[in-house]
């Protein structure tokens, strides 16, 4: 077997060339209930995080908002409203 471990064929170029196109975080969503999710909000876009989903309310009583981090992961924080 090569020294990659991955079969026969396989190199290290093309094992990193296949990690290029996958996501670290594909599928993932990090919760986190917070007080505020307007200020959690207004402080995350301001350290320069991207925007998945601005400040919304569910007609449930979810407020949340969406971020991206850089290895493609959600990160969402919830607080629960009248």
């Amino acid at each position: 077997m090569p020294a990659s471990g991955r079969g026969r064929g396989s190199t290290a170029a093309s094992s990193r060339s296949y990690l290029a196109r996958v996501s670290a975080g594909d599928g993932l969503l990090l919760a986190y209930v917070v007080d505020d999710v307007d200020h959690a909000f207004e402080t995350v876009r301001a350290g320069g995080a991207t925007v998945i989903t601005e400040p919304q309310t569910e007609p449930w009583g979810e407020r949340y908002c969406q971020f991206e981090d850089p290895n493609g992961i959600i990160i969402q924080f919830v607080q629960w409203v009248q």
